[in-house]
């Protein structure tokens, strides 16, 4: 084998070896064999375009173990200032029988009670504009949170702050879970039929935790699936990190072969 084609090899192994390395460090963080999840669809987009630090088609995301996290709703992040990929709260990741896999952000826990009704006291002193059953939100007093039914309607709602809509509290099934909604969604997928029922706890699968843009899209292109959907600039982005990568191999064996290796000679 030639010398330059060794080094070259050498190189290769280099970084396939800290790639490794990162894959298992990633295991450990995310505290799951299986931590990344590619998606496939746009609900959680903001743009046409994928953007960095925000959820697109094509993205890769990291998903770390719920048991070893403690969920964030929107409701909550809007008052203390928490945000994950450019609004409030945390975006999970939660099972839907008989189909894909839905990742979307936590809105608001709703506990259910023994009588029928809902414990909604997580929107004690949330500021924004919200109803129970017409009545303004800062009017709503904390023990009709804890016991509420009927009608929960938000209006300026979301990322945009354009988002109206309504969630019928008797339909959301008969246990305690998570309202959820898609950021690029008009409205909750409890209201949309993506999910009739509240996210319960044992229906979620992870919490996403980073966002690895456009690597996802290698899967749908090679798969065939749903590449329609993908931003059409993130099959750009993907091939120039690859020529960077490219890039940094031969860069690492230029600077062996000119610096390190002259040395040692």
């Amino acid at each position: 084998m030639e010398k330059d084609t060794r080094n070259l090899l050498v190189a290769a192994v280099a970084v396939m070896a800290l790639f490794g390395a990162a894959y298992i460090g990633i295991v450990i963080y995310a505290g799951t064999s299986s931590p990344f999840y590619t998606v496939e669809s746009g609900s959680m987009m903001h743009s046409s375009d994928s953007k960095i630090g925000i959820i697109d088609t094509g993205d890769m995301v990291i998903i770390k173990n719920p048991a070893n996290v403690t969920i964030v709703t929107y409701v909550e992040g809007h008052g203390s200032g928490y945000a994950k990929f450019g609004s409030y709260g945390d975006v999970i990741l939660y099972e839907r029988p008989g189909a894909v896999s839905v990742i979307h952000r936590a809105i608001l826990w709703v506990g259910y009670n023994a009588d029928g009704t809902r414990d909604i006291s997580q929107l004690y002193g949330f500021t924004g504009d919200w109803y129970l059953n017409g009545v303004p939100g800062d009017t709503v007093a904390a023990d009709d949170l804890e016991s509420a039914a009927g009608e929960l309607r938000f209006e300026n709602f979301g990322h945009t702050g354009s988002r109206n809509f309504t969630v019928a509290l008797d339909g959301l099934g008969t246990k305690s879970g998570y309202i959820t909604m898609g950021d690029n969604n008009s409205e909750p997928d409890q209201v949309n039929g993506i999910s009739p029922s509240v996210i319960n706890e044992e229906r979620i699968v992870g919490v996403a935790a980073k966002e690895i843009p456009w690597l996802g899209c290698v899967k749908l292109v090679v798969s065939g699936t749903k590449t329609e959907r993908m931003p059409g600039n993130s099959l750009i982005m993907l091939a120039l990190s690859f020529i960077v990568l490219i890039g940094l191999i031969f860069g690492l064996n230029f600077v062996y072969e000119r610096f390190v290796k002259k040395r040692k000679e």
